[in-house]
């Protein structure tokens, strides 16, 4: 009986010990400045609805009125859909205004398995992209036709995150 009982709780722990070591490998905000807020307004060129993080494109006015395109990092689908997203909200052409952090200027050591941010974005070369030229935010709020929505682990428009 005791065996019995210490193999099922053996066996239920497998998916707690599991998700312990995915955490822990994620890179989570460690690659952005936590310190510093960017909000942005701007039309969506694209959709990467993508695992492990969804990107939006957007096209955003410079103070000089040129246009640079900006890769905002967010949840993975299957966490955007379970709050209510779908991809046609983000359709190009969608106005949108984001808060985010900025990647950071050096990239702390001992965070999950990433090195730096460039590793973490792998899986996306058209964010690392943009990473090179630092248009690039992990956004927490989007605003669009009127609504303010949860879309990633940054910080929210009215600063409980």
């Amino acid at each position: 009986m005791r065996q019995r009982f210490a193999m099922l709780i053996g066996i239920s722990m497998f998916p707690l010990v599991f998700a312990t070591v995915t955490l822990l490998a994620h890179h989570g905000s460690a690659g952005y400045d936590i310190q510093n807020r960017v909000t942005l307004t701007g039309v969506v060129t694209r959709l990467e609805w993508v695992n492990p993080h969804s990107f939006v494109f957007i096209d955003v006015k410079d103070s000089k009125g040129h246009v640079e395109n900006w890769a905002l990092e967010g949840s993975p689908p299957n966490v955007l859909i379970r709050t209510g997203w779908t991809k046609e909200m983000l359709m190009p052409g969608t106005e949108i205004t984001v808060i985010g952090f900025p990647p950071r200027a050096q990239y702390s050591q001992g965070v999950g398995t990433f090195r730096n941010l460039n590793q973490a974005l792998a899986y996306s070369p058209n964010a690392l992209d943009h990473l090179k030229s630092t248009h690039i935010l992990q956004i927490g709020d989007i605003r669009l036709q009127g609504q303010t929505r949860l879309f990633g682990m940054g910080p929210s428009f009215n600063g409980t995150r």
